[in-house]
């Protein structure tokens, strides 16, 4: 074949794979017409393309094929070595296809190397594809992770248009998987990479739709990397339309962004949505499916979905169940055919909602099949220390029996057997309360209603039937609805730099929420359920409003629960003839969940230090306590209407633990879990006849980062892994240039450490406890911390290395513990923003504040940084210095931020850097500010572009800075079947 004619192979190839498949026979006869070799040649290969396992990706199957019958112009390079494009001088060629050739070059100014993709000129003049090769460049330079080929630019050399983007000098996933036989536990820990980099993705509501083995590359420092973006499709949000909007119209707003017909991706990886062509079903779980497809190839060593002919491999695909898992790796576990079996589910609604959770679970099946070689390694297999023989139970109780009874018979070894008792015992511990979901409620069915990543509030109508719930980007909120039952979602309130929270339906199609101006209260808003001019209720309001059951009355607090005191107010539906029915002053205060009883004689509300109590008010201030758990907190309640009991998001005796979802039955005060997972859930709503609830599932991620000088530009990532929070809520240098921190990397929250450049990363407390906020004294001597060893958190102290655990404190509650700097003092807080300070050797508690968080002491331990909210608002803050030894504030100025800042002093003592987060919880963006004590304004000192921040520390010489970073996706999540 010539030249010419392998381009017109390879772009008809590329087309035939873009044509859903029922079309494709039509397709191929009319492009062919006559000419029966073109149409064997493409037949041949779209059949080889479905068989094959191990060859080249779609963009270089035709070149090879090319190849191998003897063309050598299909490795002839378009472009010779040393010609300049730009500021790019290329060097040779990596590869080409329908869609360009990549060459390796390297940037004459920054002196890299990089890969360039370039489109043939006869594409570029194709106005499509030109728009497909613009949108890769604009999708992919917007994703920045270490798991994903950043791109540096999109340019043209005259009249040559090309792509720079990063050079990855390693092996595709499909030569490990293959060529290399790597090991099962490598190559998942390889796609737990990739899932964090899809993640990332997904969270900007990017969906990749070409997942395969050839567009993961592992680098040689045995990193994953997604390559090509280029058929990826932005989930944009659909503009507001008419409630009454037709299914034809609703075709018309989807084919804005896809054809109809048109298929994505690569056969015997794409999803049954996309292989049929529907456009309007494609999102992150298509990806989702994709990642199954690789991962049931990681298992077996066989594709899926791979048969001899191209339309029964789609047919299949389209069709048929989930394949069995046969040559299953017999490194494997039972927990991975599940995982493959539910990504593969045909119907999207049955596979993981997100990749995140996949992740997870994928992460704990390999840690399982870790921990099981590392016994079968470790412990001899016969003999005295054998396992136990036939009729003995293997499991972590007789585990446990079967050591403790050989420590007797082998004194010699009894410190190292006393550890696997402690371990054994710890990992019961872990398995019966992290793990095992709640006996009586097995059966909870949970749908995921959103799929932005980016939803901070939500509530379902009384009938089940409507969903409303506020989306967060770029720190501008907006309100939406979408029917629970169908696809559509519509915008009813634009995007603006307001704050909305709790959202509510009333019995007559409308909808309440409140709305906070910039520096202002919230106030409540009443507007038609499907958009309209939204009516100011009531101003001056920290709660929701509580619709009484016969749609007369509201029910709120006002005042926030920091303040002085705050009030419960009753009025009319319309906001009219207030009445104050009880005050509380702080720390007792209304913590803001409120409902009405069934009846419509009371209100039940969340109160008390830490938000620990349940209360019944009358309308005329009668009071009487709910019985209840003794949960660390409360944050939400819902009574049922059958009066038998409410649902209630709490917290257990852990500030760290998630957030779950409860059934608190009336009046025995007994519950049980509803929810038991590792996700934090808000905003609960139930409909009323308790078919179902809705609630905000929250998963938060986060890494400690390392920024030479601070520039982001520069910033690595140390630790990794998914559904782990490091660094959160504490990190620190040590003065001998380690970092210790706070993380979940073991299941529960303890303390770690690590050399600088992320290496020998060790645990250094553990127990079926929380441990938390760690700071190192100044000469490197202890560590102290906070933990509710005791069932409440109080501050310990501890040696550098493990050792000499002693309790500081045994007050209210005490945690974020800070050393002075001569070592005889270490300042805390309490969550109701009291601090004190207490001797290092322990002692009474000597209060400093009761209004103010104790966040660092000056170098020179004369002064002290609090931390406090403003009376101005949600995201407004106080940052006051006073002396430490008491007085009043001579240094204050208030800041605004979407999280609460920390403040950190300077090596000189002279000024303080602080984090502010903008942009919102879900979308925003911390950075670090400086601000002079002598005065002036602050001065910005970082500038990332992503994710927020959840600690930092500079490094002595002020040149490192460190922190605990991530994001957190949100969505709104449907449970049904709970009682």
């Amino acid at each position: 074949m010539t030249r010419q004619q392998y381009e017109r192979l390879t772009e008809l190839f590329h087309a035939a794979l873009e044509i859903a498949p029922i079309e494709r026979e039509t397709f191929l006869a009319r492009v062919s017409e006559s000419d029966a070799e073109l149409r064997g040649e493409l037949e041949s290969l779209l059949a080889n393309e479905a068989a094959a396992a191990t060859e080249k990706p779609p963009d270089d199957i035709a070149a090879g094929y090319l190849v191998q019958h003897g063309d050598s112009s299909a490795n002839i390079p378009s472009i010779a070595p040393n010609t300049c494009l730009d500021h790019y001088e290329i060097r040779s060629l990596l590869g080409k296809g329908g869609m360009g050739e990549v060459y390796l070059a390297e940037d004459l100014r920054l002196r890299r190397n990089v890969a360039l993709k370039i489109l043939p000129a006869v594409v570029a003049a194709n106005q499509d594809r030109m728009r497909r090769f613009e949108q890769e460049a604009q999708v992919a330079a917007a994703l920045n992770h270490p798991n994903i080929a950043h791109i540096y630019e999109i340019g043209d050399s005259k009249g040559t248009h090309f792509i720079a983007m990063e050079h990855i000098d390693g092996d595709t996933l499909r030569d490990k998987i293959h060529r290399d036989k790597t090991p099962l536990s490598k190559l998942l820990e390889y796609l737990t990479q990739v899932a964090e980099g899809l993640t990332k993705a997904h969270s900007a509501g990017i969906v990749h739709r070409d997942l395969k083995p050839d567009n993961i590359m592992i680098t040689r420092d045995d990193y994953a990397k997604i390559l090509d973006f280029g058929l990826a499709k932005l989930i944009e949000p659909k503009p507001p339309i008419d409630s009454a909007v037709s299914s034809e119209f609703d075709s018309t707003i989807l084919a804005q962004h896809s054809l109809a017909g048109m298929v994505m991706g690569t056969a015997g990886y794409m999803s049954p949505e996309q292989a049929q062509g529907k456009a309007e079903q494609i999102d992150h779980r298509s990806d989702i499916f994709s990642f199954g497809c690789i991962l049931f190839e990681v298992v077996t060593g066989k594709k899926p979905f791979a048969d001899p002919s191209i339309n029964k491999s789609l047919h299949k695909v389209i069709h048929e169940a989930a394949p069995p898992i046969k040559n299953f790796n017999p490194a494997a576990s039972a927990d991975l055919q599940r995982i493959v079996r539910r990504c593969l589910e045909k119907d999207c609604e049955k596979r993981y909602q997100t990749i995140s959770d996949l992740a997870l679970d994928l992460k704990e099946a390999r840690h399982r099949m870790s921990g099981k070689a590392a016994i079968d390694t470790h412990l001899p297999t016969s003999g005295r220390w054998g396992r136990p023989g036939i009729g003995q139970s293997s499991g972590p109780i007789s585990s446990v029996k079967y050591i403790a009874t050989e420590i007797k018979r082998h004194k010699t070894a009894a410190i190292i057997v006393s550890a696997l008792v402690v371990t054994a015992s710890y990992g019961l511990y872990k398995f019966a309360s992290q793990r095992t979901p709640a006996p009586s409620s097995p059966a909870n069915n949970m749908t995921r209603l959103t799929s932005t990543s980016k939803v901070f509030a939500g509530s379902i109508s009384h009938d089940s039937k409507q969903l409303v719930y506020g989306v967060e980007d770029g720190g501008r909120q907006s309100i939406w609805i979408r029917q629970v039952a169908g696809s559509i979602n519509m915008q009813i309130v634009p995007p603006a730099e307001v704050t909305y929270t709790n959202f509510s339906f009333t019995r007559d199609g409308n909808v309440y929420f409140n709305k906070q101006e910039k520096h202002g209260p919230d106030s409540l808003y009443k507007m038609p359920a499907f958009g309209g001019t939204a009516q100011k209720i009531v101003e001056n309001i920290s709660s929701r409003a509580a619709l009484s059951p016969d749609g007369n009355r509201i029910g709120f607090i006002r005042g926030g629960p920091f303040e002085v005191e705050n009030s419960l107010v009753l009025a009319n539906s319309d906001g009219s003839e207030e009445k104050v029915v009880a005050t509380r002053k702080g720390p007792d205060n209304f913590a803001g969940g409120i409902t009405w009883t069934p009846d419509g004689k009371s209100l039940t509300c969340v109160a008390g230090e830490h938000a620990k109590k349940l209360v019944e008010i009358t309308p005329d201030g009668a009071e009487k306590p709910v019985s209840s758990p003794k949960w660390f907190a409360i944050a939400t309640v819902e009574w049922l209407r059958d009066g038998k009991g409410l649902i209630v998001i709490a917290k257990e005796q852990m500030r760290s633990s998630p957030w779950q979802i409860w059934y608190l039955s009336y009046p025995s005060g007994e519950a049980r879990r509803i929810t038991n997972d590792f996700s934090n859930y808000a905003n609960l709503s139930v409909t009323l006849n308790a078919s179902a609830l809705v609630v905000i599932k929250r998963d938060t991620t986060s890494h400690i980062w390392l920024a030479p000088d601070g520039d982001a530009s520069r910033a690595k990532r140390l630790t990794t892994g998914m559904g782990r929070e490091d660094g959160s809520p504490a990190v620190n240098w040590t003065p001998d240039g380690r970092i210790i921190y706070d993380s979940t990397a073991s299941g529960g929250r303890h303390i770690w450490i690590m050399n600088a450049d992320g290496s020998d990363q060790r645990q250094l407390t553990d127990g079926a406890y929380d441990d938390q906020g760690v700071h190192v004294s100044r000469d490197g001597r202890y560590i102290v911390f906070t933990s509710n060893r005791t069932g409440t958190y109080h501050v310990y102290r501890m040696d550098v290395n493990g050792d000499n655990l002693k309790q500081l404190t045994n007050g209210p509650g005490e945690i974020g513990p800070k050393f002075s700097p001569d070592g005889l003092w270490v300042i805390c807080n309490s969550p109701d923003y009291r601090s004190w300070k207490v001797p290092v050797a322990g002692g009474e508690l000597v209060q400093l504040t009761n209004n103010s968080w104790a966040s660092a002491i000056s170098p020179d331990g004369k002064l002290v940084a609090y931390v406090r909210p403003s009376a101005a608002g949600a995201v407004s803050w106080n940052i006051s210095i006073m002396p430490f030894e008491g007085g009043q504030s001579f240094k204050s100025f208030d800041v605004r931020s979407d999280s609460r800042p920390a403040a950190r002093w300077t090596p000189d003592g002279h000024a303080i850097i602080y984090n502010l987060t903008q942009g919102g919880l879900l979308s925003g963006v911390t950075n670090l500010w400086k601000q002079q004590l002598s005065g002036g304004p602050p001065r910005q000192l970082t500038n990332f572009k992503s994710e927020t921040f959840f600690s930092f520390d500079w490094s002595s010489d002020g040149k490192s800075l460190v922190c605990g970073r991530g994001t957190t996706n949100s969505d709104a999540v449907l449970i049904t079947n709970f009682l």
